[in-house]
């Protein structure tokens, strides 16, 4: 039966190679893979590009109008979006367009009413548009959480 020192050196060893590890799967950094058939925004992110890599430093001061990877609820794959508003910015849409503040968006996209009542992004939440088609933005399901946001798009 080995003795108390080597199983100490083997318990040691092995936390050192779980924190190398860990430290590893954390900092590399997150990637999102698009279709190359899904056309929702292109050619914002590019007409044939397909892997993209994530920026998180965006969600510590999320900004207007920067391309971002989400995870819509109830799926498992994250999809490319525009945060067209961010916590405080009032989001309607007139003539069936998106207005932020008073300002049409930049989405190429009809929205599928011609009218709704102004809402205010709440805190902890962006707006997130395609700038053409439709899915699960929040044209769909209203602001999304910053938690199901994985960062900015490159």
């Amino acid at each position: 039966m080995p003795d108390l020192r080597t199983w100490f050196v083997v318990v040691a060893v092995a936390i050192i190679l779980l924190a190398v590890a860990g430290f590893a799967l954390l900092s590399s950094a997150p990637t999102l893979t698009v279709s190359e058939k899904d056309d929702r925004m292109r050619p914002a992110i590019g007409e044939s590009a397909t892997d993209f890599a994530i920026d998180t430093s965006w969600l510590d001061t999320p900004k207007r109008n920067a391309i971002v990877a989400f995870m819509p609820k109830g799926t498992k794959t994250p999809l490319a979006g525009r945060a067209v508003a961010v916590a405080g910015d009032r989001v309607s849409i007139e003539n069936w367009k998106c207005h932020v503040n008073g300002t049409a968006t930049e989405s190429r996209r009809r929205m599928s009413v011609s009218a709704a009542p102004p809402t205010k992004v709440p805190r902890g939440c962006v707006y997130i548009l395609f700038d053409k088609g439709t899915g699960p933005d929040s044209a769909q399901v209203g602001p999304i959480p910053l938690w199901r946001v994985l960062g900015s798009v490159n």
